[in-house]
């Protein structure tokens, strides 16, 4: 069965008071914060940025990223991003304002996060005590990004493509795995196959090119990369996992291809001593640099899949 991926980006913009924008469309009982489809060419935080003003007319800056949500629906595979963000433009006090019939959204409106249950929200998963807690950690100051930003040519139109990695580590030691004729190391994990869960994909790859069993327990982080010589903008989420089973081998999976340059199959599986890692290529490089410091954070960025038949 073929399924069309579709990436959407929104923002949870917060104003000076701590209050949370949403917007409503006509004819829709819901609420759901600014956001909408993913040009081909546009990054994750610039397609939030345009589809707050084009919904909410208003302007936003664009902060962390919040979470990450996919839902099967009709023969499409839709992965949301959602970032925090916050309100520049200065808004009434009204509790829903009229956009009118021109905007994509109906309505527009500023909610007491402790407002939030009370709603139809979607996703619902905004209603919940700890994500209610994150964004108001937003207010109290800097906390560390799990998107990871953008690699490779700029500006380039490409179809978007899903992957998926895992995060291994046991002490200060982490697994990574290197492809033929390359000489930089990643982790485990690869494309993301047509009606293939997130979490399902990174198991798949992992045994595929390790030969472990693996559960992925919380989403880490999430990067872009744009790749004309593969011809895609890959959409790439990290879990932290754990072994399960199996034992470790080399792999041979035919469709390691996502990462850029890399063609073939892995070759080589080790683990790595955290001193060891500054000697390396290791993509990416945050892996090297801020793991061990985001593996003490415990929020998990993942809401989980949803299938509506």
């Amino acid at each position: 069965m073929s399924t069309d991926l579709e990436v959407v980006a929104r923002v949870v913009a917060v104003d000076p008071r701590g209050r949370i924008l949403l917007t409503q469309r006509a004819g829709r009982p819901y609420w759901v914060p600014p956001g909408g489809h993913v040009h081909p060419g546009e990054t994750l935080p610039a397609a939030a940025h345009r589809e707050a003003a084009e919904e909410a007319q208003t302007d936003v800056a664009i902060g962390p990223l919040l979470y990450v949500w996919e839902l099967f629906q009709q023969g499409r595979h839709r992965i949301e991003c959602a970032f925090l963000g916050s309100v520049r433009d200065v808004m009434g006090d009204e509790t829903i304002q009229d956009l009118g019939p021109a905007g994509v959204a109906r309505h527009r409106r500023l909610v007491d996060p402790d407002a939030l249950p009370a709603l139809r929200i979607y996703p619902a998963a905004l209603t919940t005590p700890g994500l209610r807690q994150q964004i108001r950690r937003f207010r109290s100051g800097p906390a560390p990004d799990p998107y990871l930003g953008v690699e490779g040519a700029h500006g380039e139109v490409l179809p978007h493509r899903l992957n998926t990695r895992v995060i291994l580590t046991e002490g200060d030691r982490i697994l990574l795995v290197r492809g033929d004729q390359v000489g930089f190391w990643v982790l485990p994990g690869g494309l993301v196959e047509d009606d293939e869960p997130l979490e399902r994909a990174v198991a798949r790859e992992t045994a595929e090119e390790t030969g472990l069993a693996v559960t992925p327990d919380r989403l880490l982080y999430v990067r872009e990369f744009l790749d004309p010589g593969l011809g895609e903008h890959g959409i790439e989420c990290y879990f932290l996992g754990r072994i399960t089973g199996g034992a470790l081998r080399l792999g041979a999976d035919p469709g390691f291809h996502d990462i850029p340059s890399v063609r073939g199959r892995v070759t080589r599986a080790a683990w790595w001593e955290r001193a060891a890692l500054s000697d390396l290529v290791v993509y990416p490089t945050q892996v090297r640099d801020r793991l061990w410091v985001d593996l003490a954070a415990e929020a998990d960025r993942f809401l989980g899949t949803a299938r509506v038949d």
